[in-house]
């Protein structure tokens, strides 16, 4: 697995449901549009087996005021 992703398997033997770590992932994906997903029928599960496979977007480093 790559470092950025998401273990969504380790996540349901842990016990959380579909909703939370739906709610983690889409947190962490926010150009991931879910309620596009669910209307075009995706499942909570598909979902996060989607997002899970991506990697995490990187997030952009702020600059200092003198650059």
């Amino acid at each position: 697995m790559a470092e950025n992703q998401f273990d969504y398997e380790g996540a349901v033997k842990a016990g959380y449901s579909d909703e939370e770590i739906l709610d983690h992932l889409a947190s962490s994906h926010p150009d991931f549009d879910v309620n596009a997903a669910f209307s075009s029928g995706y499942s909570s599960k598909e979902i996060n087996e989607h997002l899970s496979s991506r990697q995490k977007p990187e997030k952009k480093e702020e600059r200092g005021a003198d650059e």
